[in-house]
């Protein structure tokens, strides 16, 4: 009879303590999950982020350190990119820059944010 009891005495407290554990684990990972202290993050630099833009729109783009300026999270961008016009009749090329327009970078992600 003892032993009966003891048995289900320590089953009951593994049974206890597992998910008592489990909830605190789960509790856990939350709490890391949602709260990302920024301060620890290093935000991207203005080089890597020319590098996500000919990524995104190819190496004829057209930027310098001056375009880019840096407001709270976000880099505000100046793009430019250079066109090739050739005439129809002649054999001539021209080359003129043409703007994308403003462009936001998330500084920690490097996400583009389209307005």
């Amino acid at each position: 009879m003892n032993k009966k009891i003891i048995g289900i005495s320590l089953f009951i407290l593994i049974i206890t303590s597992s998910i008592f554990g489990c909830s605190k684990f789960q509790e856990n990972n939350d709490t890391n999950l949602n709260s990302i202290d920024k301060d620890s993050i290093n935000p991207i630099s203005k080089d890597t982020a020319i590098n996500i833009l000919k990524a995104e729109y190819g190496d004829n783009i057209l930027v310098e350190d001056k375009d880019i300026k840096l407001i709270g999270d976000l880099y505000f961008i100046d793009v430019y990119v250079e066109v090739v016009d050739s005439d129809d009749g002649s054999h001539e090329t021209h080359t003129h820059r043409q703007s994308l327009g403003n462009i936001k970078i998330d500084k920690y992600t490097g996400e583009i944010i389209a307005e």
